[in-house]
């Protein structure tokens, strides 16, 4: 949930609750790129994302109650630097 949804807020929560099309469209693109890799690779970097996307999602509950604009760019952020990480790593394992 947004950390201070209510009259008194200067923002408005941005996310809103998706629709099943919505997820399922982006879903696929996303995917996309995941063609470029192997089985293993694609499996690993997925894997690490959804453990990164329960991480914030516990910590920024803890940590504020919630979530915020700064808060889903800041997990944006560390998804990219997520999926380099995992690439950089196949591709020097080679």
């Amino acid at each position: 949930s947004y950390v201070q949804e209510d009259a008194s807020s200067k923002v408005k929560p941005v996310a809103k609750q998706l629709l099943t099309q919505d997820i399922v469209l982006a879903g696929c693109i996303a995917l996309l790129p995941c063609l470029l890799l192997t089985l293993t690779e694609a499996i690993v970097l997925l894997s690490s994302l959804l453990i990164l996307r329960w991480l914030a999602i516990v910590y920024l509950s803890k940590r504020l109650g919630g979530y915020t604009g700064d808060c889903l760019g800041a997990v944006q952020q560390l998804m990219e630097l997520m999926v380099l990480f995992v690439v950089v790593a196949f591709w020097t394992s080679l």
